[in-house]
């Protein structure tokens, strides 16, 4: 006698246990983490090999080792701390200015792009042609109080391209968007609040990291050249008495305050715009 076996369905594949293990947000993060860490890890193993083999191809004088870097960069950290805060002071300040007068300039140009758009525009794209090292100089000889003269550097570089940055952001805003808010019969201030106000934060926010990085290196330029504080100045003594592990410790701080600084901003971004979704290329 044959059996028969009455089939319900189709049968499902077996499983495997990469099947079995969800594949979760907090996994992804979790992953995506480790591999951060071990990809910074390896870069930062691959710049020590790199400063031992200068160190051995050049002269002692020319290229210090990471030992005698380690020293220097302990010494200014511990008795030379006030240069850092000084300068950590003078960005937190030309960054906050040049941020908000940025942002409410573009937004200002966005919504009146017609009259202030089409005024502002050539004018901010002949600032941002302007040379870095013009606006020091210019600072320089204008300006005698050290606090205003690089203040008004940073502020000079930075306020432009916020600016273009939260007006370009304004204008690529989706016409059905526009469209659908036209049918309320919004004043033009309330269309500012309600459309162009939260679409300009998302912009100002993507073109924090890079602008920040810039304004920073801009600031310890200044420093270096028209200051007696800060850490431009403490790599310009380094220079002067020719201490180039001291120059290798200054720039290390630097590029430390220059991750914190994309941290802070990476996690700013998670917390203020995370209901954007991440395209990601296979």
């Amino acid at each position: 006698m044959a059996l028969s076996i009455e089939s319900k369905g189709p049968i499902p594949p077996a499983s495997t246990a990469q099947d079995c293990v969800q594949d979760t947000p907090a996994r992804k993060e979790w992953s995506a983490g480790w591999r951060k860490m071990w990809a910074t890890a390896i870069v930062f193993v691959i710049f020590i090999l790199l400063i031992e083999i200068g160190h051995r191809s050049l002269p002692p004088f020319l290229f210090p080792s990471s030992v005698e870097i380690w020293r220097a960069l302990v010494r200014a950290v511990t008795e030379q701390y006030a240069h850092i805060l000084i300068t950590a002071a003078r960005f937190l300040f030309a960054l906050a200015t040049a941020t908000v007068i940025g942002w409410f300039l573009g937004l200002l140009m966005g919504a009146f792009r017609n009259t202030l758009g089409a005024l502002a525009n050539p004018a901010l794209s002949i600032l941002q042609a302007v040379p870095a090292v013009s606006w020091v100089l210019v600072a320089i000889l204008w300006m005698s109080n050290v606090e205003a003269r690089v203040w008004f550097i940073c502020f000079m570089v930075g306020v432009p391209l916020y600016a273009v940055s939260v007006y370009e952001g304004v204008r690529d805003i989706d016409a059905d968007v526009v469209e659908a808010i036209d049918q309320f019969r919004p004043s033009r201030w309330q269309t500012i609040h309600i459309l162009l106000v939260p679409q300009s934060l998302v912009h100002l926010l993507v073109s924090m990291r890079s602008v920040s990085s810039l304004v920073l290196r801009i600031l310890v330029f200044a420093e270096l050249i028209g200051a007696s504080t800060g850490v431009g100045s403490q790599m310009s003594d380094a220079q002067t008495n020719f201490q180039m592990a001291m120059i290798f410790a200054w720039t290390v701080i630097m590029i430390a305050v220059n991750f914190i600084i994309v941290l802070l901003i990476d996690w700013s971004e998670t917390k203020l715009l995370g209901w954007r979704k991440e395209a990601t290329v296979r």
